[in-house]
């Protein structure tokens, strides 16, 4: 039976459905996958780091989570955890302690048998919630307001360090949909989908780049053309399914996202989209956000 002491020694192990603990190097490793996702395993590894735990939703043994639950509640409180499971993608999350990550595992359990609807989630924030927003989303959000996003009156240095971390979008010069006229080396977007696809994606609209676009543009690409058209900016929380066109598997993306209007160096109209990736969202996993009311 999994005790308290595997949790506090260096080791991995995969804790079957009785609760009991194999050593991981015991097991081949060509396993892995098998025994997470068809035989309901969770793998569990500690090391100097801290501790981190594998497994997937949909067919982990409850009475193994149990087990794990029960041990983390009587670990020392500064032991950080590391959550990493699949719900339809691939979600990582860091707990402080063991009890807030054995909390967040009995909150994962209840997401069995949910059919999510969609790979894209929302909340709208009120502009007035940025202070309290990630630090580059706040930072973005004073340089958009002591500039009224335009390029012309910023400090170079200052987008210098900007640039490579957001996404514009400029109206083509075709119909006057917004397209992607720049994807920062930095950016969110790039470093998920690679360099290759960010410079493939560039003049081409958002939804036309992205596997399951539909899905996507409809709840989260959509807000470009909102504030190009109302010249306001708006903040949003987001959790995102995303899915590859290749083999790797799908995974989830939570982030606070800066959506502004701005005025290029040519004195072009175009928006600016500053994400940061971050647990720290209005977004349930796996669930519709309730919407609170715009600024």
């Amino acid at each position: 039976m999994l005790e308290q002491h595997h949790l506090m020694q260096t080791g991995s192990w995969y804790v079957d459905d009785s609760g009991s603990p194999h050593a991981a190097n015991e097991v081949d490793q060509s396993m892995n996958d098998f025994l997470l996702r068809y035989l309901g395993q969770l793998q569990l590894t500690v090391s100097e780091q801290g501790i981190q735990i594998i497994w997937h939703v949909e067919t982990v043994s409850e009475d193994a989570v149990r087990r794990l639950i029960d041990c983390l509640f009587h670990l020392p409180s500064i032991t950080p955890v590391h959550l990493k499971c699949y719900f339809h993608g691939w979600a990582s999350e860091r707990s402080s302690s063991p009890r807030s990550a054995a909390r967040r595992l009995d909150d994962l359990l209840s997401l069995r048998g949910l059919d999510i609807a969609g790979s894209a989630f929302k909340t709208s924030r009120c502009v007035s919630d940025i202070p309290r927003a990630a630090k580059s989303i706040s930072d973005g959000y004073e340089l958009w307001h002591r500039t009224s996003g335009d390029f012309r009156k910023a400090d170079a240095s200052v987008l210098a360090s900007l640039l490579p971390r957001v996404l514009i979008f400029s109206p083509s010069r075709e119909d006057g949909t917004l397209v992607f006229s720049h994807i920062g080396t930095r950016s969110t977007a790039a470093r998920v989908h690679g360099f290759r696809w960010a410079s493939s994606a560039l003049n081409k609209k958002s939804d036309e780049t992205l596997p399951d676009n539909e899905r996507y543009d409809k709840h989260v690409s959509s807000t470009y053309q909102a504030v190009h058209l109302s010249k306001k900016p708006a903040y949003d929380h987001v959790r995102a399914l995303i899915h590859f066109d290749s083999d790797r598997d799908s995974i989830w993306v939570p982030f606070q996202r800066l959506v502004s209007p701005c005025t290029l160096h040519n004195g072009r109209e175009a928006v600016m989209s500053l994400v940061i990736p971050t647990q720290d969202i209005c977004v349930p996993f796996g669930r519709s956000p309730t919407t609170p009311p715009a600024a």
